[in-house]
């Protein structure tokens, strides 16, 4: 399925498709044929940005199907969209598993109220094997603790 990533400083605005699906099983260079062959898994996308947009857009990391018979079906990639500010050092510690040594809030959802386009990270269908897992979605924000309030009364 291949990877896509995009890190932009501010928006991300997806009215197209983003696409790291797998491909369908081919025999001989023609999609579908050949019986006993698999799919491809689907790929991986990775967003950075500060707002992510969209409303007639696609986001897309489908396995591929088999060629039928006993091919198997390929199973649903990973997407993984990271808005907001998320400071370099936090960002590290997320990607070395040690998020609960961030400070601040990690929020993560499967949809994300800024983008209503179509998100898919089913596996592929076809043939007799069943239909291969869903993929993985999350949508990451941290909340960092604010500085507080100061009045001051003279």
């Amino acid at each position: 399925g291949g990877l896509v990533r995009v890190e932009a400083q501010n928006l991300i605005r997806v009215d197209g498709a983003i696409v790291a699906g797998g491909n369908g099983a081919t025999a001989n260079g023609v999609l579908g044929g050949g019986s006993g062959n698999g799919g491809g898994s689907g790929g991986g996308i990775f967003l950075a940005c500060q707002i992510l947009t969209g409303s007639n857009g696609t986001l897309s990391v489908q396995g591929g199907n088999s060629g039928g018979g006993s091919g198997g079906n390929g199973g649903g990639g990973r997407l993984a969209v990271w808005y907001g500010t998320i400071r370099d050092a936090d960002r590290t510690k997320i990607l070395n598993g040690q998020e609960a040594t961030v400070k601040g809030a990690l929020f993560t959802s499967n949809t994300l109220g800024s983008f209503t386009g179509t998100v898919t990270i089913a596996g592929g269908t076809g043939g007799v094997a069943g239909a291969g897992a869903d993929g993985t979605v999350v949508f990451l924000t941290i909340n960092y603790p604010g500085g507080g309030t100061v009045v001051f009364i003279n």
